[in-house]
This record gives structure tokens, sequence and C-alpha cells, in this order.
């Protein structure tokens, strides 16, 4: 069977295409060394199935950014600003 390979940084930014389009298994690499392998369970998604996944990641993300956005606007011991450098 095929592998495609790919670096971790491009893995991670394309995270839901990876997920959802690959169909074939993908080898994780970090400088040159594999790291780790995304097997997909099945072959092919409906269109439906797409999208729905899609908007939850989508939905995921603005959660966690929001949670990020309060803990560190609120936050008693920041002292560089709403979203300042991290600790």
């Amino acid at each position: 069977m095929e592998t495609l390979k790919v670096g971790i940084r491009e893995f991670r930014e394309k995270l839901a295409s990876y997920l959802l389009e690959t169909e074939v298994p993908v080898a994780i690499t970090r400088y040159g060394d594999t790291i780790g392998y995304y097997i997909p369970a099945r072959s092919k998604r409906s269109e439906a199935e797409r999208t729905a996944l899609k908007e939850l990641l989508f939905v995921c993300s603005k959660c966690w950014l929001l949670k990020e956005f309060w803990k560190r606007r609120f936050s008693k011991t920041s002292s560089s600003g709403a979203l300042g450098g991290h600790k």
C-alpha cells in the first residue's frame, strides 16, 4: 500500500484535509525521520459527513480561542495585557 510522507508542520496546518480527504496512510516526519502514522479508518466519507466534521472542527477551534482569550484577559498573574506573551 502506498504511503504519503508529510512534515509535522504541514500535517498540523492541513489536519482537517488529511483527516477528511486522505485515503492512504500518512507518514508524519520531523527533520526527515518518521515520528508517527495516520491511518484512515475508512476510504470514503459522504459529503454531508465531511461538511459536519469541518463545521465541528471550526466550532471547536473557536471555543478554544475564546477560552484562551478570557483566561488571559482576566488572569491576575498576567501583566503583559489581554493576549500578551506566553509564560
